[in-house]
């Protein structure tokens, strides 16, 4: 990807609250230098992971997790989106942020199922997925090299609406810069790339923006799982507003629970740590997540080019490529693959960040 180039930023940044430290026995290497894989309820069903949760501490002040050698894996910061001591100021800010929840999201039946806690039907996996409204700049599923789009959710939302999401996202930006600023600037220059090419519609947060998705969230119950298409070295944001019970943030990895309240924001590895919520018990639970996709920060490149002169089509897998030479070119199927193998293959161009 071709930076632009963030620039300093003159904007004074918030100030780091007095964190608890948690240091944990284990070496950064164990979660970025393997290959990420899917949590497996078969090995380890739900029920053993909500076992071991009792015995997690449930967090309820700021705290910071790093690992041995000093890598930090999650922050969870108090009242990071309410920014002042002021209780006048702060009830104001928690009514406007979750009347803009309200609006943004459609009406939703107030409880959910994942169906990665047994074996899900159709109709309760559609269910489910319902009750998440995910706006964001996403690749086609298998052509992560291709021009990433905006995601079809987008389109039936107002400018009104727009500017509810841009708050969020500024004031997730801040933080993200406080806390760390090097893989802020590789996120900020991607939003402005995507921003200078007009792809953000209504994800365009201004200056200040730097995450190019959002999922809003209402008492959404989810299984032991890793996003494992989000960035690996990077950071995923979550928030909730509402007056609930449960609903805890689990991060078995970590050996912690959070206790979240209304205007608390939590930074986490979401590529390479498991993590879970549990479910909702009294009230309502709006939950706001930001976050950038792998192949949208690192655009991969095609590993399979034509090689026909003056054809820059690529492909990520040899069938698709033998398909465009048989259908552009007329090359049958015997033959593409007599050219393709005596053509040195091309190496990978994505990197994990």
């Amino acid at each position: 990807m071709a930076s632009q180039g963030t620039g300093s930023s003159d904007r004074q940044l918030f100030q780091l609250p007095h964190f608890q430290r948690k240091v944990i026995t284990s070496h950064s290497s164990l979660f970025f230098d393997r290959r990420i894989t899917r949590v497996n309820l078969d090995k380890k069903p739900l029920e053993a992971f909500e076992e071991e949760a009792h015995e997690f501490d449930v967090i309820h002040q700021s705290l910071q997790v790093v690992t041995s050698d000093n890598v930090p894996m999650l922050y969870f910061i108090k009242r990071g989106m309410l920014e002042t001591r002021d209780l006048h100021v702060e009830e104001f800010i928690a009514r406007r942020s979750l009347r803009a929840i309200l609006e943004l999201i459609e009406v939703y039946d107030p409880t959910t199922k994942d169906p990665r806690n047994k074996e899900p039907a159709v109709e309760e996996k559609a269910r489910w997925a319902s009750m998440s409204l995910k706006w964001g700049i996403y690749h086609q599923k298998g052509s992560p090299y291709k021009p990433p789009q905006v995601s079809s959710e987008i389109y039936p939302n107002s400018k009104t609406e727009k500017l509810q999401v841009a708050e969020y996202f500024e004031k997730t930006a801040k933080w993200f810069e406080t806390l760390d600023k090097p893989v802020w600037e590789e996120y900020k220059s991607c939003y402005q790339d995507l921003r200078q090419q007009g792809k953000l519609d209504v994800l365009d947060q201004g200056d200040d923006g730097c995450f190019t998705s959002q999922a809003l969230l209402i008492n959404y119950s989810v299984g032991p799982h890793k996003d494992e298409n989000d960035v690996k070295h990077g950071w995923v944001a979550t928030n909730c507003w509402g007056q609930f019970e449960g609903g805890l943030a689990v991060f078995p990895d970590l050996a912690v629970s959070l206790k979240q309240e209304a205007g608390d924001l939590v930074f986490s590895r979401s590529a390479v740590l498991v993590h879970w919520v549990t479910p909702v018990t009294q009230g309502q639970r709006f939950g706001s997540t930001r976050f950038t996709k792998q192949f949208v920060l690192r655009p991969c490149k095609p590993e399979w080019y034509c090689p026909e002169v003056d054809c820059p089509k690529g492909y990520m897998h040899k069938p698709e490529l033998k398909q465009h030479m048989r259908k552009k070119h007329g090359i049958d199927a015997k033959r593409a693959e007599i050219i393709l193998v005596e053509r040195a293959k091309q190496p990978k161009g994505c990197e994990e960040m």
